[in-house]
């Protein structure tokens, strides 16, 4: 692959921010996963909604060929959802 998963991961670390970085942390020690089903207003939905669409818009912007590098759209975001597992393990 052109893009290394450090280089991905680091990216992620510093979109995310020290508030980002805290949540997501947060929810690993809590859930033991990154990736929660929430309730809201009645709703039950899950963070990859907000939180995990923002960082996939955000890899996607600064690596622009890395969906077709891994094959299509839905191995992207498998990849996505694996590498933020993998970061705050």
């Amino acid at each position: 692959m052109k893009y290394s998963n450090e280089e991905i991961k680091k990216s992620i670390v510093d979109f995310l921010g020290e508030e980002g970085n805290e949540y997501f942390r947060n929810l690993k020690e809590e859930h033991g996963t990154c990736w929660v089903r929430e309730d809201v207003d009645g709703w039950s939905t899950t963070n990859w909604v907000k939180e995990g669409r923002q960082i996939r818009n955000h890899v996607i912007d600064k690596f622009p060929d890395i969906v077709e590098e891994l094959g299509d759209y839905e191995d992207f975001e498998d990849f996505i959802y694996t590498i933020v597992e993998e970061i705050f393990e």
